[in-house]
This record gives C-alpha cells, structure tokens and sequence, in this order.
C-alpha cells in the first residue's frame, strides 16, 4: 500500500509536473509572443522614425533647390538684360541697314554733296567774277562818259 501510495504520489507529481510544464510553456509562447509583438512594434517606430528623417531631409533639400533657383533665377533676370545692353554698346548687335547707311551710303552722300557744293562754289566765283567785271566796264564807261562830259 505504501508502494500504491507511493505510485499514486508520484504519478500525481508527474500529472503536476506535467502541468507546470505545460503552463509554463504556455506563459513562455505567450511571453514569446508578447516580445515578438514588442519587437515588431518598436522595428515599426523605427521605421517611421527613419521614414521621417528622410522625408524631413528631403524637404530640406527640395528647400534649399528652391531657395537656390530664385536666386539663380533672380540674379540671371538682370543678368541677360544687362549682357545684351552691353554688347549692342559694343557694337555686336546691330541693323545691316543702318551699318549700310553709315558705312557706305553716308561717305559717298558727303562726297556727292562736297563735289556739289564745289561747282556751286566756282560758278558763283565764275559769276561773281563776271559781275565785277561788268561792273569795271560799267564804271569805265560812265567814267569815260563823264569824262566826256
């Protein structure tokens, strides 16, 4: 009886070790299981986190791009005006009518004109010379005239 006794004691403490095997290995998958969770839940708020970071840096950089092209754009729309201004100053824009005008037609005009104003020149001499030649011989004759007289 002992014995029985004994059996009985110890197949009740293998039913308890059994037991307690079985709840801790149910509390160890649900520890397991908890920290799974846990892990997953803080590798996600990591993420978010670096999501984050790049998304800022980014916005950053899309800033600074910004920032960066309205000064380039600002500094270039008073740039151009200016190139422009200064090469037609320098002569590298300009009309091929105008050139012409100035280059070609302008000289030989002042040349035609010049040679104008020559002739208008010595046939106003030649006039005048005559002029006073009619004169002399007006006044030698009315001296004459008068010395006649």
């Amino acid at each position: 009886m002992l014995e029985v006794m004994q059996e009985e004691e110890l197949a009740e403490m293998r039913a308890a070790q059994r037991e307690f095997e079985q709840k801790r290995n149910a509390e160890l998958a649900e520890t397991q299981r908890m920290e799974a969770a846990e892990k997953r839940r803080f590798e996600e708020k990591e993420r978010r986190k670096a999501q984050e970071k790049a998304r800022l840096e980014q916005e950053k950089k899309t800033k600074e791009k910004l920032a960066a092209r309205t000064f380039a754009k600002s500094f270039l729309s008073n740039l151009q005006p200016a190139v422009f201004s200064k090469l037609q100053d320098q002569g590298y824009f300009y009309d091929v009518v105008e050139r012409e005008v100035e280059a070609d037609f302008m000289p030989w005009l002042i040349n035609q004109m010049q040679g104008e104003i020559d002739k208008k020149r010595n046939v106003r001499s030649l006039v005048d010379d005559l002029i006073r030649a009619a004169l002399k011989k007006s006044l030698q004759a009315r001296r004459d005239a008068f010395a006649r007289c």
